[in-house]
């Protein structure tokens, strides 16, 4: 079957067709949008479990955390899993960028294509259109001319006219017999070229019209098809994938060994105790009373002394001492160089510590026993920086004294300071969003650009945001 056997006289029909199968063209379009916008969003789910987990399971208590074979084993199911998000989000943009975007322009292409269909059919339904009005018109002229000639003709033949009347009258009759015959001749032939026009319209024109109508229609059902098919394959590649990816998981657990993570286990934890000596029999050493056998208690053992807390450069230290004369000017002024510089990063750690709990004591205005701790460390801070900046002026006096300084050393700790405190800290980006739990944490959204004042501890970070301060968790952020 064909649109030229089945359509004749189906413009109307086939113009609502064309319009039709660009708006289902549309309509798959869209389909792939979304289909790759669930891919990708599939993918990002699955990357940030995967990634998350993978961070959770590495900094583990010691004990929850795994070890061994176990340990390594996972560690592959979540690299594994990240694989399985890449394919998925390669997926998603394959389709953004060459499915739906081939479809995109094949419509922009065909809707010009529509444009000239239209033009083309209502130009071959016009000239047709304007034949028969032409048919029309001469044959209406025709039987007016014919009927004028016939009354003519009746009066001619009045028995009643005058016979003075006869030859005016037969004139007339005369002309208006060679009118309606010269009429009779232009019907006729506008009636040949009209059924010529009418043969060539339904058995030229028109088919080969109807024709460009089905290749339109042939070639959209095979373009859909074929970026059909695109998916599909695609899609399919999914199953392979899956499958190596599960094979791998296969092998990874596989691979966990009981006796193997035992092992493990006891060689990273172990507590280094072993087996104390039987306990002797101590008699009593009281005033000759004699204690039974069966109550001897031992004696406690005296708990060794230990120095209370001490942080990295209070208890170095510092600058020349007497057994450094035996060295060179050069090499003394080398030694307190160094010296400078390690206490200079020293005094910038202990100051961004110090700034991390000043933020804990405004944390803390509600909590007064909270908060008094965090300022008895505070207090502390300060004069921990207070006698490493004393330590510092005396190795700049010493750098000073040095002949191998020949005046070059120049005292810029303070600018160095200055810099350090007013950077504000460090740019991160956020990785996901994050509603906060507490008072003291900062929810943000997944892609703002948070200020880290404060990376004390392993967990949780210190930052900023729009006029907010708060903790955020650092497996939430990246650098940027």
């Amino acid at each position: 079957m064909s649109f030229a056997e089945s359509f004749l006289d189906g413009f109307d029909l086939l113009n609502k067709r064309v319009e039709g199968g660009l708006k289902s063209c549309s309509e798959f379009a869209t389909f792939y949008k979304n289909f790759a916008k669930n891919e990708r969003e599939y993918a990002k789910g699955l990357a940030k479990l995967a990634s998350t987990e993978k961070k959770e399971f590495q900094k583990a208590s010691s004990s929850s955390k795994e070890v061994g074979s176990t340990f390594s084993s996972w560690e592959g199911i979540f690299s594994e899993l990240e694989k399985k998000a890449d394919f998925h989000n390669q997926l998603a943009t394959k389709i953004e960028n060459e499915l739906s975007l081939a479809i995109s322009n094949f419509i922009k292409e065909k809707t010009k294509t529509k444009k000239k269909l239209d033009m083309d059919s209502d130009k071959l339904r016009k000239d047709l259109k304007a034949q028969h009005e032409n048919l029309s018109k001469s044959r209406t002229k025709y039987v007016s001319a014919v009927k004028e000639s016939e009354a003519q003709e009746k009066l001619c033949n009045d028995p009643n006219q005058k016979p003075s009347n006869i030859p005016k009258l037969e004139t007339k009759r005369r002309q208006l017999v060679e009118k309606a015959e010269q009429a009779d001749k232009d019907y006729t032939q506008t009636l040949a070229t009209t059924n010529q026009k009418q043969s060539e319209y339904y058995q030229t024109t028109m088919p080969a019209l109807l024709r460009e109508y089905q290749d339109f229609e042939e070639e959209r059902v095979k373009f859909m098809k074929d970026q059909t098919n695109t998916w599909y394959v695609w899609s399919a590649e999914e199953s392979p994938v899956t499958a190596a990816i599960f094979q791998n998981v296969g092998s990874h657990v596989d691979a966990i060994n009981v006796d193997t993570d035992i092992s493990a286990y006891c060689s990273e934890f172990a507590t280094g105790v072993t087996q104390p000596p039987d306990i002797e029999y101590q008699p009593h050493e009281g005033e000759g009373v004699g204690t039974p056998r069966g109550t001897q208690r031992a004696t406690p053992q005296k708990k060794p002394a230990t120095s209370g807390p001490t942080r990295f450069g209070t208890q170095k230290v510092w600058g020349l001492q007497p057994g450094d004369e035996h060295l060179s000017e050069d090499e003394k002024y080398a030694k307190l160089s160094a010296q400078n510089d390690e206490i200079e990063k020293t005094i910038a750690t202990e100051t961004k510590k110090k700034d991390g709990l000043e933020n804990l004591v405004r944390f803390y205005a509600s909590d007064p026993v909270s908060k008094k701790k965090a300022e008895e460390e505070v207090t502390e801070m300060d004069h921990i920086i207070s006698k490493l900046r004393e330590e510092q002026q005396k190795i700049h006096s010493q750098m000073g004294g040095s002949s191998s300084s020949n005046g070059n050393y120049n005292n810029n700790s303070n600018d160095s300071y200055a810099q350090s405190d007013s950077s504000g800290g460090i740019r991160m980006r956020g990785l996901y969003d994050y509603t906060a739990t507490a008072d003291t944490e900062l929810s943000f959204s997944e892609g703002d650009i948070l200020l880290i004042t404060n990376q004390d501890d392993d967990s949780w970070w210190y930052a900023e945001l729009n006029g907010n301060a708060g903790f955020v968790p650092n497996n939430y952020v990246e650098p940027i």
